[in-house]
């Protein structure tokens, strides 16, 4: 793939949405393609969504693989993403951080992974599995929990890190999936996205989520809550704080995909927040370039 020379903002597809995207296509720079809903669509679906590439750039997503995991990626799953990704002719792919099945079990989303070393390599493996596959180097992106994962060893910034430092991958930063993760085990989101390679990160996606109560277990309200990540809900106003903050500490240029669910009803919606991310993206790199002309006259003052 080649390097990106200006950032993107764009949106999921879905049936939903579809016919919407194709009216307002010159309103956005990307269209984000899931490509587990296509491992059983017919020809003449995956040739209507090849012919949109020839109007709008397409990048390309899996949640169902389960990278992040001690054992091997299904084969079978792997060889019909497999065909997918080469029947629209995809220059780029994107997995979640996390597991997908346990034994015969499919769990049907990525869940977080228990943060070992055992992980780790293990989804080293998984992505040198893939990559042989597809021909294609996954981005790998985080994911939202609300539990920390059980019998996990390291904190999530470094076993992220640990990954993409061993697969030397581009990183997916879901950055509601960081706020979420905060929110849940009470501490700022910045302190995690500062303890991540940043200059790894291509992608960023937004979405909302739900607060969740359980107040019969929990001894506190602040304990009782829990923010869980959807696609149906509004994008928080400090997940785009987040998404300026990422603009203004990383230089490079990105693909910011909102991932959302609905209809054309709730289309104006959609494209309001992809001006909000525009908004957001471009107040980061202004306050980037402040600090480095701020940097550049102190030492020409020195």
């Amino acid at each position: 793939m080649m390097k990106q020379n200006s950032d993107r903002v764009g949106v999921t597809w879905s049936e939903g949405l579809g016919p919407a995207i194709l009216r307002n296509i010159d309103k956005l720079d990307v269209v984000q393609i899931n490509v587990d809903d296509l491992v059983h669509a017919p020809t003449r679906k995956l040739e209507s969504i090849r012919s949109m590439a020839a109007n709008l750039p397409l990048t390309f997503h899996s949640s169902l693989l389960g990278v992040a995991s001690a054992h091997l990626v299904d084969g079978a799953m792997l060889q019909q993403i497999t065909n997918v990704l080469k029947a629209l002719n995809a220059d780029n792919f994107s997995v979640d951080l996390g597991f997908a099945r346990a034994g015969i079990y499919e769990i049907g989303a990525a869940a977080a992974s228990p943060r070992t070393i055992a992980t780790v390599d293990g989804a080293t493996r998984n992505f040198e599995m893939i990559t042989a596959a597809t021909g294609l180097v996954p981005a790998l992106g985080n994911v939202a929990t609300l539990i920390n994962p059980p019998g996990s060893k390291l904190d999530e910034a470094t076993w992220i890190s640990q990954i993409l430092f061993q697969t030397k991958a581009p990183m997916l930063l879901d950055l509601y999936s960081a706020y979420a993760n905060a929110f849940n085990f009470a501490y700022e989101p910045t302190k995690f996205l500062k303890d991540l390679p940043l200059e790894q990160v291509t992608t960023i996606h937004l979405s909302g989520g739900q607060l969740l109560y359980e107040p019969q277990t929990y001894s506190t309200f602040r304990e009782a809550k829990r923010l869980a990540s959807n696609e149906t809900h509004s994008i928080p106003r400090d997940v785009f704080k987040l998404l300026e903050w990422v603009s203004a500490e990383a230089a490079q240029k990105f693909t910011v995909i909102i991932e959302r669910e609905g209809d054309d009803s709730e289309f104006p919606d959609l494209l309001n927040e992809v001006q909000q991310a525009r908004k957001a993206i471009e107040s980061g790199r202004a306050t980037a370039r402040r600090k480095s002309q701020a940097e550049f006259l102190g030492e020409m003052l020195q």
